[in-house]
């Protein structure tokens, strides 16, 4: 573990609300990709009335996806 670089971390995830990570995510799928996979890992870290909300902003994100990506 102690092998990982910090920019290693920085690549193996995307950061940021809903419309950014979309806008990550967004090359990719000009490129090809047809299966896009969001998994909010915030809620691991916080209390579990907070995390709730994760799944909303997976949600949220997947929308900004889609309306970019109709079909």
């Amino acid at each position: 573990l102690n092998r990982v670089t910090d920019r290693m971390c920085e690549l193996s995830m995307f950061r940021g609300n809903a419309r950014e990570v979309a806008d990550q995510i967004q090359p990719f799928v000009d490129a090809g990709a047809n299966v896009i996979e969001v998994i909010d890992v915030m809620p691991l870290v916080l209390d579990p009335a907070d995390a709730q909300a994760g799944v909303g902003r997976q949600i949220e994100g997947c929308a900004h996806i889609q309306k970019r990506n109709p079909g």
